[in-house]
């Protein structure tokens, strides 16, 4: 039984087998990807920019709510007791998350289409995450990859160019030393 973190829908890391009570996730996400946005103050109707790890901390006064709580207010450093079966752990660094804030500060205009909702306010040191190499090498030290080097397959199987007119019109090509 697999499951998805209930505020940014990064997806349970046990393997098949495991025990219920032990839902974990080794890189939670902005919750905005998994769709919240804020309900009011200055904020109101914009995506959420906060990581689960930064606002689930003992001293966090942050609230959420959802069907699960029957639309009643919850402090997130509560969730347990309506989601028992997950352990998000408080861990307020910012550098093990470069990938998903870089997803999201890069292609928050279609977060923002899809859930209908304001874009966020990305905080200011992700604005700086221009290039993806920074951010391959957090991913790299994360699950110890290595993703900028081609496997030997590779050669056998170079992938062939599409013609302009049938690529898909929401697929986006970048250049590997894009800036914005």
């Amino acid at each position: 039984m697999y499951g998805f973190c209930p505020f940014c829908k990064a997806p349970c890391d046990a393997h098949t087998g495991h025990t219920a009570g032990d839902h974990i996730t080794t890189l939670h996400r902005p919750q905005g990807i998994g769709g919240y946005a804020w309900e009011g103050g200055p904020k109101k109707g914009r995506l959420d920019e906060d990581v689960c790890t930064d606002v689930t901390g003992p001293h966090i006064e942050k609230a959420f709510r959802n069907q699960k709580t029957n639309n009643e207010w919850q402090d997130y450093r509560d969730y347990k007791e309506i989601y028992p079966d997950w352990a998000i752990t408080y861990e307020p660094n910012p550098a093990n998350f470069k990938y998903w804030k870089w997803v999201f500060s890069r292609h928050q205009d279609a977060f923002a289409r899809y859930y209908n909702a304001k874009k966020a306010e990305i905080p200011l040191p992700w604005r700086f995450m221009h290039h993806k190499e920074p951010v391959l090498q957090n991913l790299e030290e994360i699950y110890s990859l290595n993703l900028r080097t081609p496997s030997p397959a590779q050669k056998y199987f170079k992938p062939k160019s599409v013609p302009p007119q049938i690529r898909h019109p929401y697929r986006y090509e970048y250049d590997d030393d894009d800036d914005y």
